[in-house]
């Protein structure tokens, strides 16, 4: 017997912009799932892609966090060596 074949689909999947839509878009998948318009397997598939986003999503958002953070050490010992404490 050869081996099964991916189908194409067809639902509403609501729009992933952030990680604030993703709660949404497993939403869809669940429904789209129940509705008989994916499979199991398939939405298992979809609900896995939506994790990997949301984790790469989340990984940059603390790079992102961390870079500006260390910007803000990096100036303020900038200042602090401009702008030396005389303690008398």
């Amino acid at each position: 017997m050869p081996p099964a074949k991916d189908r194409v689909v067809f639902f509403e999947l609501a729009p992933i912009r952030g990680l604030d839509d993703i709660p949404q878009g497993m939403m869809s998948i669940i429904e789209a799932i129940s509705d008989g318009k994916l499979n199991p397997p398939e939405g298992e598939l979809l609900s896995r892609i939506l994790t990997e986003y949301a984790k790469a999503m989340t990984s940059q958002d603390v790079e992102l966090r961390l870079q500006k953070v260390e910007q803000g050490i990096l100036q303020n010992d900038q200042q602090h060596l401009a702008h030396p404490r005389i303690k008398l």
